[in-house]
């Protein structure tokens, strides 16, 4: 993964606080005033699951790849829940690119793995895509786009 990414400096540990679970994707429109595109979200439990602090680190693309290329060895059980990435987008909006850039965070929700694909709208406003972890589409490094993992992973 490391000739994939590159750790952005300043952006080693970032800590997501825990939160009580509430706020998630789907319900987040305060969050994403620039749009919700999760549909494949909406048939699974919205039940809030409280979480302790998160620990991410945030790396920039400098190769091409997939989503499971990316993100395919971390263990599911290891990804910020729904309502952690909510709250890093929320509160770490320094980290979302514009001009079609996007910041890719790895989540789980009724213990599958999903992609929130986060970036600021043409109005300068948050906006998320989801997409299930093997989506098959290959990012552009070009784009330069930052992804965010847990800073633990082992």
């Amino acid at each position: 993964m490391s000739m994939i990414l590159c750790q952005l400096p300043g952006a080693e540990r970032i800590v997501v606080g825990a939160c009580d679970g509430t706020k998630q994707i789907l319900n987040g429109g305060d969050v994403f005033a620039g749009g919700i595109y999760a549909r494949l979200l909406s048939g699974l439990s919205q039940e809030a699951m409280p979480t302790l602090d998160k620990s991410v680190s945030v790396s920039q693309m400098v190769e091409d790849a997939t989503f499971q290329v990316m993100f395919g060895s971390l263990a599911t059980s290891y990804l910020p829940s729904d309502a952690q990435a909510t709250k890093f987008i929320e509160e770490q909006k320094e980290w979302l690119l514009t001009n079609g850039w996007s910041t890719f965070i790895p989540f789980q929700k009724a213990r599958a793995a999903f992609v929130a694909h986060a970036f600021m709208s043409s109005d300068s406003k948050p906006a998320v895509r989801v997409y299930e972890l093997d989506f098959v589409s290959l990012w552009l490094a070009v784009r330069r786009h930052c992804v965010v993992l847990p800073a633990d992973p082992h």
